[in-house]
């Protein structure tokens, strides 16, 4: 797996590219929930997804990215304090890089949240702390094996996933604590782990209508408004 940077560059040159990351990671995941044999023909990528399903039933890790369809209830609005004044948002279809698992809590970094050289700055910054892990994560995948990154794991097993996030956003200078949040496993729906190889996409998705109250720019912008706050 080479630099999310690099490629992130290379795919900048392709002029639907922003098409291109919302049909694999919301049309294809999302709307017609592809998995399996079906997910790999139509995808053209590995399927870790499966082969995380017969380990532990498919329940969240750190390390993997996830998305997945979260109904809101009273309670589940995200609320942002700028100045004086309060922001209020929801995202129906998070992204998520999952720092943690506590009980029916998930928690961890929705990208949605987070502008696109953000979003590449942390990706960027988890390849650069465990390159080791991704050197021959193709050829593991492409062989049917389940890439864990089990450093990564323990660590944030060991409570320490926060300083994690903390650590990452000052080697990045950014406020990547901005787009942490908190999900209840019960009002899940319609999980579903990201591939490696679609992480390529994830700078360029515009989840369109799945937030409410708030579009995406408004909360970009929202994120720049506070980014002296790190």
């Amino acid at each position: 797996m080479e630099s999310p940077l690099k490629k992130y560059k290379t795919l900048l040159e392709i002029n639907n590219i922003n098409d291109l990351a919302y049909d694999t990671l919301f049309t294809k995941y999302i709307i017609e929930n592809l998995k399996g044999e079906e997910k790999v023909r139509q995808i053209d990528s590995t399927d870790q997804e499966s082969l995380m399903r017969r380990v532990n039933g498919g329940y969240p890790l750190p390390g993997f990215v996830y998305t997945f369809i979260y109904p809101p209830q009273p309670g589940d609005e995200v609320v942002m304090q700028l100045g004086n004044s309060e922001k209020r948002y929801i995202d129906y279809i998070p992204i998520m890089f999952c720092t943690r698992t506590d009980g029916h809590l998930f928690k961890g970094i929705n990208f949605n949240a987070l502008p696109n050289q953000e979003r590449v700055k942390f990706l960027e910054i988890y390849w650069s702390e465990y390159k080791s892990f991704f050197k021959d994560i193709e050829k593991e995948t492409e062989n049917d094996k389940l890439a864990i990154n089990n450093k990564y794991i323990n660590l944030a097993s060991s409570n320490q996933g926060q300083g994690i996030v903390d650590l990452f956003s000052r080697k990045a200078s950014a406020n990547f604590n901005f787009a942490f949040r908190s999900y209840n496993m019960q009002k899940v729906k319609q999980l579903r782990m990201v591939e490696y190889s679609e992480w390529d996409y994830i700078p360029f998705y515009d989840p369109k209508n799945a937030f409410k109250k708030m579009n995406q720019k408004q909360i970009h912008d929202l994120y720049w408004k506070m980014r002296g706050n790190i």
